[in-house]
C-alpha cells in the first residue's frame, strides 16, 4: 500500500513538473510571436 501511494505521489510530481515546462514553453512561443507580430506591423 505505501509503495503504490509513493509511485502515485512520484507520478503526480512529475506530470506537474511536464506541465510546468510545457506552459512556460507555451507561454516563450507566445511572447515570440507577439513580438514578430509588433515588429511586422509597424
Amino acid at each position: 500500500m505505501g509503495l503504490i501511494n509513493k509511485n502515485l505521489a512520484e507520478n503526480k510530481n512529475a506530470n506537474v513538473l511536464f506541465l510546468t515546462q510545457y506552459f512556460a514553453l507555451i507561454d516563450n512561443i507566445m511572447i515570440k510571436n507577439q513580438k514578430t507580430m509588433n515588429s511586422t506591423a509597424i
